[in-house]
């Protein structure tokens, strides 16, 4: 609802350097040879002023380690810190840049030089203190590049040697860019990755308005953003594409709600609305006076409004519902009631949430009494088209890396808040609970959705499964029938889905693992069966009947009062 409003501001060509469509769209054009381009390329010898003065030694000898990694100087802090101020202040050079940073060691030299050490000496016991920044340095830099438009994504390839992502994750947290861990060089899909991020069409310097109607305001925003100083319900990013999420929580300004509305029951009167405003520079290519092709930032600008339509009872409010969105929300709110009180205190008041849920789905939907007076027992959460599978994905949501109460190494902890906060709901509901399915050939699908037990697969009986775990896709032959062909042939049914789900998974490329039943691969997909109890400690069934424990209590302590 609304016309774009387009502003074209055409760059002059700087001698030396030419750029053609064709060029962002590979990965080995990206890049600026100074001998060729001399005249146009700053010599940044000069104009960055010396910032490290001092030997790996000169340091504290408690930030020293025995370990010949942690040895080696790592002076990102001090190297980002002259990038982002040579970005933020030569006018003459003034771009909206997207910058790709590699990392392979923990910071450790230099300016925001970090305690590689942390990790070793850290309580066991204590998951939070592992969590935290040990130095708002990197924070501070986030956010002078976040002011300055510039987004910044983090490529890590640590060996799961310890990076201190705590500290480092705002870079691209607070500017719009994405952090990628990962575990071993080999097989890795680095280049993949790297490569479906550079040819996604993507906006800088926007900003993000939110308006709502008299009655109710915004009250929580969560998402890869920081607030404008200036002025009220408006966000910044430094870099965003359209998989980029945010997650907006409200409140009444009354406690009425909208409860008048739904008296006076005139739709033509007055309707609730949500209104964002976003204002992004793109660019694109364009040809110049002389011919030659040139990248033309052009601003833009997007406003829709939303009509929210109000539910006139429980039932219809609980059937418009999704659970896929429900539960990134409380993803969100997870991760930040982690930072703040602890991962243990995050999940017992989410778990706290979801007994309230299904008690209260069961209570505001009790069906009048019959004849003889008896009350029958209300619906079940478990009933709901809707909202039936909220209790799974909360339950996957506690055997995952990011709050599972196992060891876990803090840097994946990291690394999944920042993964999971920028998944669209689709997404993050199979990254915690994937996709799996049957096919009786490789041509013939048998199942569309199954649970993740071993019980389930055995009860199917079928001979191929395919699970999508977003990171991962398996395809595991349950049967060692020699006359189905291993792996799937590429032109057949189950092959082109694997293939497809590939191609279409968003910031990362998942590798693809085919395993026969008894090799030594089908444990990728064993370990995925996550409702069966295994060193992970409890299962489904065990938390299930938990829930349903506390549920009974919470119904009958509230019919009660």
């Amino acid at each position: 609802n609304g016309t774009p409003s387009k502003v074209e501001v055409v760059l002059e060509k700087s001698n030396g350097v030419d750029s053609s469509p064709n060029d962002l769209e590979m990965l080995g054009e990206l890049h600026i040879t100074p001998s060729e381009s001399k005249n146009s390329v700053p010599e940044t010898k000069t104009l960055i002023p010396p910032i490290i003065d001092e030997t790996l030694e000169d340091r504290s000898p408690s930030s020293n380690s025995s370990k010949s990694s942690d040895r080696i100087a790592n002076g990102f802090g001090s190297f980002l810190s002259a990038l982002i101020s040579y970005l933020s202040t030569d006018d003459e050079f003034r771009i909206t840049p997207r910058v790709l940073n590699f990392i392979s060691g923990c910071p450790n030299f230099g300016l925001g030089a970090l305690d590689s050490s942390r990790y070793r000496k850290s309580d066991p016991t204590s998951k939070r203190d592992i969590l935290l920044e040990q130095n708002p340095f990197y924070r501070k830099q986030a956010d002078l590049a976040a002011k300055s438009s510039i987004c910044l994504d983090l490529y890590v390839v640590s060996g799961l040697r310890y990076i201190d992502l705590a500290s480092l994750k705002y870079l691209t947290l607070m500017t719009g860019g994405n952090l990628l861990l990962y575990d071993t060089t080999v097989n890795a899909s680095l280049p993949q990755d790297i490569y479906r991020q550079l040819r996604k069409p993507r906006g800088f310097d926007c900003l993000l308005r939110i308006r709502t109607s008299p009655e109710y305001s915004v009250s929580s925003v969560y998402g890869h953003l920081v607030s404008d100083e200036n002025h009220e319900s408006v966000f910044k990013f430094a870099g965003c594409d359209s998989s980029k999420i945010i997650s907006l929580t409200f409140e009444f300004h009354e406690a009425s709600g909208f409860s008048e509305l739904i008296r006076t029951n005139n739709p033509n009167l007055f309707f609730p609305a949500l209104q964002m405003a976003f204002a992004f520079t793109k660019e694109q290519t364009g040809i110049d006076s002389n011919g030659n092709a040139v990248l033309i930032p052009v601003r833009m600008l997007r406003i829709v409004t939303y009509k929210l339509q109000i539910a006139n009872s429980f039932a219809s409010l609980y059937k418009s519902a999704s659970a896929d969105t429900i539960i990134a929300h409380l993803t969100h709110q997870m991760i930040l009631n982690a930072e703040e009180s602890g991962i243990k205190e995050s999940c017992r008041s989410a778990q706290e949430w979801l007994v309230k849920l299904q008690a209260m789905f069961t209570l505001n939907q009790i069906p009048a009494p019959d004849q003889s007076g008896q009350r029958r027992p209300g619906p079940r959460l478990a009933e709901s088209d809707s909202l039936q599978f909220i209790p799974r994905f909360f339950y996957a949501l506690l055997k995952s890396s990011l709050f599972s109460n196992q060891s876990i190494h803090p840097d994946v902890r990291i690394y999944l808040q920042c993964l999971f906060s920028a998944l669209e709901p689709r997404y993050l509901s199979k990254a915690l609970y994937p996709a799996l399915s049957s096919f009786s050939s490789c041509d013939n699908r048998s199942r569309p959705a199954l649970f993740l037990s071993q019980e389930e697969v055995n009860l199917c009986s079928d001979a191929i499964y395919l699970l999508d775990a977003f990171d991962g896709i398996y395809v595991y032959y349950a049967t060692n029938d020699s006359t189905l062909p291993f792996p799937p042939p590429h032109n057949s049914v189950l092959r082109q889905e694997v293939d497809d789900l590939q191609a279409n998974t968003p910031l990362i490329s998942p590798r693809v693992i085919f395993a026969r039943k008894g090799d030594s691969k089908s444990r990728y997909f064993i370990s995925r069966l996550i409702e069966d109890t295994n060193t992970q400690g409890f299962g489904w069934d065990e938390f299930e009947a938990q829930i349903a424990k506390q549920v009974d209590a919470f119904v009958q302590n509230h019919r009660s009062n």
